[in-house]
């Protein structure tokens, strides 16, 4: 809604507008996992012939709508194009480390006006870091016991794991 209109409020909205910055901080936090597993050579043709055009498209709108007195939903609307062309390189396998690179480097310059992408963020301390490799070293031993004692423990503090075949990743819940 613009700040010169009345607010539009219900359950609906609510829950649409969290399900979408969820997709956004899943997004941020897949291209972080997936980081050190990619390519680090050039990208390539699709790379520089479509992905980033789109990128710069994108970042000409972000800016169109933001100057359009502070157009938030429209400059949100571009954060999802950028979500979407960031899966669609990812689901062509042209995603390598320069296309992250540009991505998140993209998504901060969005984030320093928004401020919604990286505000949610945790910094994992040491205790929790060790937790995680404990219960890694549990699973691998194959003491399920220990290693679903660490999950809890981390639940309780309110890091979500999800394992994956390239390892686990977590958020926050």
């Amino acid at each position: 809604t613009h700040y010169s209109n009345p607010i539009e409020f219900s359950e609906d909205l609510l829950e649409q507008a969290k399900a979408g910055l969820e997709r956004i901080h899943d997004f941020v936090r897949n291209l972080k996992f997936d980081y050190e597993e990619l390519d680090d050579g050039k990208i390539g043709e699709p790379y520089e012939a479509v992905y980033g055009k789109e990128i710069e498209i994108l970042k000409k709108e972000f800016v169109r709508r933001m100057d359009d007195d502070f157009n938030t939903s429209g400059a949100l609307g571009v954060l999802a194009k950028v979500v979407d062309l960031g899966y669609e390189a990812g689901n062509r396998d042209v995603k390598t480390k320069r296309f992250v690179d540009k991505m998140l480097e993209f998504l901060k310059e969005m984030d320093e006006v928004l401020g919604v992408i990286f505000a949610d963020e945790v910094e994992l301390d040491g205790k929790i870091e060790a937790l995680i490799k404990a219960r890694e070293e549990a699973r691998a031993s194959k003491d399920f016991e220990a290693s679903d004692k660490i999950r809890d423990d981390l639940l309780k503090k309110g890091i979500e794991l999800e394992d994956t075949p390239n390892g686990t990743i977590w958020k926050k819940v």
